[in-house]
């Protein structure tokens, strides 16, 4: 069993806050003011007089309204004129890096929890479909870095301490949900006490903004962070649709995770409708920076045999992942030697068209099954549609080996030759064919 990781302050990765102090520093400029100016201060909107300006703060004169007067010394940072102008603004001072700087200062790369998906510090997407067991597929995975097993029984985890912050489950649903996974998955219970933590927030109204609030909560060095689910940390107003929105929402989990330098897994849901003819970074309910802002989007597609699901995921910080064929054997997912094939879900307009070009197949060999050659222009006249559509069915049925090439058919001067094809495999393609004996054929 690996040992719980303990991180020093000399460690690499944990220079994420030295390099954002040195990379950028918020300095303060103060604007002058008069004395006998009126000024607020804090937000309650107090009004007073400014008695001295001092550079970085003033002396403000207040007085009752039962007249009495008492004066204070604020900061210009809580202090506005009548117009809303504040008399202290940040400024940001960026430090631009020399390539040698940058790469002394960090000769490696962050440290893997999930070898091959996920590092400290990262944002991370897991999305499937409603009902589909990502909630499963989500605790298996963070339990498995908790407890410092390969997930999966392959892939190679980092253990630390994993919270798993739920927000759309009772506590006792999740309290079960946790035993089944630990006990299926016979975990070691002591590691799991160790390094596995929840926060439950159903009911709680907590979004992803006072989400600090709960962050809080957690002592000590963190490895990864679970938010199940995403549409219930959405802060009112805030549309998942909107690519503003998401934009700032992730702006939000990338502060979270510098600044518990652990990673932060947000579970997600799919949009309605057929996902397998998509691309991976396609793939989710809403704005497209979702996929984008993170640094792995892992989805979950259903694969083209039933009671299996396709795993394939899009990183930052990795090469290209091979997709993985998975089965949800309640209450666990297991890696599946089936090959990764995604389903791809057909409309009933499509599946129509489908039907009918495979029937109209049938009727182009039961035509020509005798052997004699035809062209495209002879398969349209038996289906009796249009001619491109004819060309479509003919291409698949050669693509399919179910028609063979026969001739090229020497038309008139002027026209292109025009290829010919048989039912019968064992007349392909022939260079003496005579278009004249095709004539008579076609005749006869």
């Amino acid at each position: 069993m690996n040992q719980s990781i303990t991180v020093s302050p000399e460690a690499p990765h944990m220079k994420t806050a030295d390099l954002v102090n040195e990379s950028s520093e918020k300095t303060d400029e103060y604007l002058p003011v008069a004395v006998g100016t009126t000024v607020s201060a804090g937000d309650r909107n107090n009004f007073g007089t400014v008695v001295d300006d001092l550079g970085g703060s003033c002396i403000i004169k207040f007085q009752s309204i039962e007249g009495n007067v008492a004066q204070k010394e604020i900061p210009k940072s809580e202090l506005s004129l009548q117009n809303g102008t504040r008399l202290a603004k940040s400024k940001m001072k960026f430090k631009v890096w020399s390539f040698h700087d940058l790469d002394k200062k960090h000769p490696e790369m962050r440290p893997e929890i999930l070898h091959g998906f996920i590092r400290r510090g990262e944002t991370v997407n897991v999305i499937g479909s409603p009902k589909s067991g990502k909630t499963w597929f989500a605790i298996g995975m963070a339990m498995s870095v908790a407890a410092g097993t390969p997930w999966l029984k392959r892939i190679q985890t980092e253990q630390g301490v994993v919270v798993y912050i739920d927000n759309e489950l009772h506590e006792e649903t999740i309290a079960e949900r946790f035993r089944r996974v630990a006990e299926a998955s016979d975990f070691d219970l002591d590691e799991l006490n160790k390094n596995f933590k929840t926060i439950s927030l159903r009911g709680l109204g907590v979004d992803i903004e006072s989400l600090s609030d709960a962050l809080d909560a957690i002592e000590g060095n963190v490895s990864m962070i679970v938010l199940d689910a995403l549409y219930r940390f959405l802060p009112k107003g805030c549309s998942e649709n909107d690519n503003a929105d998401m934009t700032r929402i992730y702006n939000t989990l990338d502060r979270y995770a510098k600044r518990l330098d652990a990673a932060v897994v947000v579970v997600h849901h799919t949009s309605k409708g057929g996902q397998g003819g998509k691309n991976v970074t396609d793939v989710g309910s809403g704005a497209g920076s979702i996929s984008r802002a993170a640094d792995c989007h892992m989805i979950i597609r259903p694969h083209e045999k039933d009671g299996y699901f396709v795993i394939q995921s899009e990183n930052r910080s990795f090469p290209k992942c091979e997709p993985m064929t998975m089965q949800f054997n309640w209450p666990c997912w297991h890696l599946s030697l089936e090959e990764a094939k995604v389903r791809v879900d057909k409309s009933a307009h499509t599946q129509r068209n489908d039907e009918k070009s495979i029937n109209d197949g049938k009727l182009i060999v039961e035509r020509f099954k005798s052997g004699i050659p035809f062209s495209t222009n002879d398969a349209n006249k038996v289906i009796g549609g249009n001619y491109l559509r004819a060309a479509r069915i003919v291409k698949e049925m050669f693509t399919a080996n179910n028609i063979f090439l026969h001739s090229k058919f020497r038309r008139p001067r002027g026209h292109e030759p025009s290829d010919h094809y048989t039912v019968d495999s064992e007349h392909q393609f022939d260079e003496a064919y005579d278009s004249d004996n095709y004539r008579e054929d076609w005749c006869k």
